[in-house]
């Protein structure tokens, strides 16, 4: 006895998914770039020397096949102290950022679902 599967739909739906889930990934990174940007040209501390201002970013730090990773960061020691302050709206800022990811990925997750 010979069985023969047509696996095309699945293997289709698994093509789309993966383009789904890599235009996510991209507008990922999309979004922490923005939220940089927006702390940079929101915070309320005087930019004396720009470090801090500079060190506010979001990079890439690695790109594989299962995983990017990309980080949000305020690159010197004394940001805590101007968050403290209340100077900078970081920490929300990320917050909000990483809710609009978590209900992007969950959309995403929903239509690789459905297929």
């Amino acid at each position: 006895m010979k069985v023969r599967c047509d696996i095309s739909e699945a293997l289709r739906a698994g093509r789309a998914a993966e383009r789904d889930i890599r235009g996510f990934l991209t507008e990922m990174e999309h979004d922490l770039r923005e939220a940089a940007m927006e702390e940079r040209f929101t915070h309320e501390y005087k930019n004396q020397t720009g470090h801090l201002h500079n060190s506010t970013e979001a990079g890439l730090v690695s790109d594989s096949d299962n995983e990017l990773r990309i980080d949000l960061e305020q690159g010197e020691e004394y940001a805590s102290y101007v968050v403290e302050k209340g100077y900078s709206d970081f920490p929300d800022i990320a917050e909000r950022t990483a809710r609009k990811i978590d209900r992007k990925f969950a959309a995403v997750g929903r239509r690789a679902g459905s297929r």
